[in-house]
């Protein structure tokens, strides 16, 4: 259930925020794009929620419904995967920047994210008040 909300989620924030950029979602991350071939080299491929590719930047956005801190180190694998990458290897010398949305506050996360040098947004749509009621309801 929690995926189903998390995608709405993500389209909603693209399209508030990068309608007019090329945006890649589900990004395979490894040497190649077929994760059966990475299988086949006992590599594992990695899954970005999304990748925006703009002419001098290149961002990799995590989404998570609730804040939580494995996003930080997946953020950090996906910037590592990314250079490793040979389908994006065009785009190996533009910065990269990380960015964790999730729906509400969590200072913590939020602290450790900036020590990674990962941007925290909120994110919160006028539907999430029903998820939040539906998910903490006892």
């Amino acid at each position: 259930m929690t995926q189903q909300f998390e995608k709405r989620l993500t389209n909603e924030y693209f399209a508030d925020n990068y309608i007019d950029k090329h945006v890649q979602r589900r990004v395979a991350l490894g040497p190649t794009q077929v994760p059966i071939v990475n299988k086949s080299m006992n590599v594992i491929t990695r899954w970005a929620d999304a990748i925006v590719f703009e002419p001098n930047l290149i961002t990799i956005i995590e989404f998570k419904m609730e804040p939580k801190g494995d996003a930080i180190g997946q953020l950090n694998l996906y910037e590592q995967e990314f250079g490793k990458s040979i389908a994006y290897q065009q785009y190996w010398d533009r910065p990269i920047k990380k960015i964790l949305v999730t729906t509400r506050i969590d200072d913590a996360v939020k602290e450790q994210s900036e020590a990674h040098n990962i941007e925290y947004q909120v994110f919160r749509p006028d539907w999430i008040k029903f998820w939040e009621k539906q998910r903490f309801r006892t």
